[in-house]
């Protein structure tokens, strides 16, 4: 698990900051690290973090003293919404705000820099003001070389572990896993070799979870679980949910109180109803068969199964306790059932909407929502819907009656795209569950018209199965987001598709240019260039000032290029 933080410079103008992905389990002082690099600071001066109006705070020199408050775990403080201050050189003065966006999956013991604005700062300038005086001093962040500085890093983990209680057969279980992670490799069953062996592998990892099932010993109670936890951890856990008054008890008083409060119905529903439908087929699953096989990136990437299972990393083995099966149980009653369905399915309409069109009037959505679904859904129930998954962290956004990518907030890039797509329809399959699978896959799907690409990975770098579809799903992803040829061309060259004559950069060029014709765009309301050009039979015109570049493949969607194409007599 990580954190998304957002940190800007108080008083810049425009905002000068950084998007950062940080590991949990880090300390305040790993944290001014991460900030003073990604800033430019130069661990010259104090620095401190404060919380709320300065009841908490944690504050470090450069070179480390007893008198130092930061070496502690940032975990308690992370709370997604909330937003903190950092200070740096207290006679400038430097103030920067930091907001938790997020909570993440995120598995790395180093921090990443995801997007960001604004040069690197000026040591000793005065402050703010006095750094305007010297802007044009100022060195360009270097994303790039900073994310390649931080993926030398290995932060500690300072958050203490759960214990551990559970024995197994240690060389069976290596043995297994090293079958499952051939499977992760990339066998695919493309033949009937590879097909026997994924059989046989799957079989030896069905008898190692039967006889993980028979030697750990059953979870009766949720308290179990939580006794061993450390009581930082119960706290943790206790300030997630939004509880308040746990800080009185001892560990054992805390254990019992806080599976007590889990367990009221109203609020076990509240966090069911919030599961997404995979999360929820997977805590069936482990009730169903008394235990399952599980990676640990999915117990932290999924808010109901760290809550209500107990987890041995060392075998990747959960468990539902037997108390946690019983309410579930008695919840989950037909109507229950299908109130979460239909809470399921809406979230895979916002999701479809959003990976088509980027942003859509909440009142057309709810209008392809009803169609589809013969529903008489209003638009107040539908913002009322988006607005509770935008407050468990969906990646959406909500305002002036329209739904969106929460990343087109930035500089109400929303409207940019608006005024792109107006000459536009929507795109609006017949089947309503081609629809619904943009959002459930997140991409588009190779078809007829697109399975070139992959022959071309086949035949021309020997890609198989799953590289050549991620590479696939890179690619298109790009393309969506009017990525210049130069960029895409670079995707190929991280995946290793050896690029170096000019011959080859023609042909890569010529396969991107014709991918493009079908890929279906924001631009275009989730049309596919050559459907836009098939309805009007004419050239596209590009309204609001688009910027194409001379490279750029035409987005009038010929596979041309820009300059050989309609911007050949400008």
């Amino acid at each position: 698990m990580g954190y998304q933080l957002k940190i800007t410079i108080k008083n810049s103008r425009p905002p000068i900051w950084r998007r950062i992905i940080v590991p949990e389990h880090i300390t305040f002082v790993d944290l001014d690290n991460i900030i003073e690099a990604a800033f430019g600071w130069t661990h010259d001066h104090m620095f401190a973090f404060k919380f709320g109006n300065w009841e908490e705070e944690f504050v470090g020199t450069p070179f480390g003293s007893d008198e130092d408050t930061a070496d502690v775990c940032i975990d308690p403080w992370m709370e997604e919404g909330i937003s903190f201050s950092y200070i740096y050189d207290f006679g400038d003065d430097w103030v920067h705000t930091i907001k938790v966006e997020k909570i993440v999956p995120y598995e790395e013991r180093y921090p990443q820099v995801t997007k960001y604005k604004g040069p690197n700062m000026i040591e000793d300038c005065g402050g703010i003001w006095g750094f305007y005086e010297y802007i044009d001093e100022a060195e360009p962040f270097d994303m790039e070389a900073v994310n390649e500085k931080f993926r030398t890093w290995n932060l500690a983990e300072t958050y203490p572990e759960a214990e551990d209680d559970w024995m197994a057969d240690e060389d069976e279980y290596r043995e297994a896993m090293e079958m499952f992670g051939k499977l992760l490799s990339g066998l695919t069953g493309e033949d009937e070799e590879s097909q026997k062996e994924i059989e046989g592998l799957m079989e030896a990892m069905k008898i190692h979870e039967d006889n993980l099932r028979e030697t750990v010993p059953p979870l009766m109670s949720l308290e179990d679980v939580f006794m061993c936890y450390t009581k930082e951890d119960l706290k943790y856990i206790a300030k997630m949910h939004g509880f308040t008054g746990y800080n009185k008890f001892k560990k054992n008083e805390l254990a019992q109180w806080l599976k007590n409060h889990l367990l009221e119905t109203v609020f076990m529903k509240e966090i069911l109803l919030k599961a997404s439908e995979d999360e929820l087929n997977l805590f069936e699953k482990a009730i169903k068969e008394n235990g399952i096989i599980m990676n640990e990136d999915i117990i932290s990437r999924y808010f109901l199964l760290g809550t209500y299972g107990g987890y041995n990393s060392e075998l990747e083995f959960y468990r539902v306790p037997v108390d946690v099966q019983e309410k579930y149980e008695k919840i989950c009653t037909p109507e229950f059932k299908k109130e979460c369905a239909i809470g399921h399915r809406f979230l895979a309409y916002c999701d479809s909407a959003v990976f088509l069109y980027g942003v859509i009037p909440v009142k057309k959505f709810v209008e392809i929502y009803n169609s589809y679904e013969d529903t008489d859904m209003d638009i107040k129930e539908a913002g009322q819907r988006i607005r509770e998954l935008i407050d468990r962290g969906e990646p959406y956004a909500l305002r002036e009656g329209l739904l969106m990518d929460e990343d087109l907030l930035e500089e109400d890039l929303f409207r940019f795209i608006m005024e792109i797509q107006a000459p536009f329809s929507y795109y609006i399959p017949e089947d309503k569950e081609e629809f619904i699978k943009y959002g459930q896959t997140d991409s588009q799907a190779p078809d007829e018209k697109t399975q070139f690409f992959i022959d071309y990975l086949h035949k021309k770098f020997h890609k198989k199965s799953p590289e050549d579809m991620l590479i696939f799903m890179q690619m298109q992803d790009g393309i969506r987001m009017n990525a210049d040829v130069e960029e895409l061309i670079e995707v190929l060259a991280r995946w290793d598709c050896k690029i170096s004559s000019q011959k080859q950069i023609l042909e890569a060029e010529k396969q991107i240019f014709r991918l493009s014709n079908y890929i279906r765009k924001w631009d275009y309301k989730g049309h596919t260039a050559e459907e836009t050009r098939q309805k009007d039979k004419k050239i596209i015109q590009f309204p609001g000032g688009r910027k194409v570049y001379p490279n750029d493949p035409c987005p009038c969607g010929s596979g041309k290029k820009y300059k050989h194409c309609c911007g050949k007599n400008k």
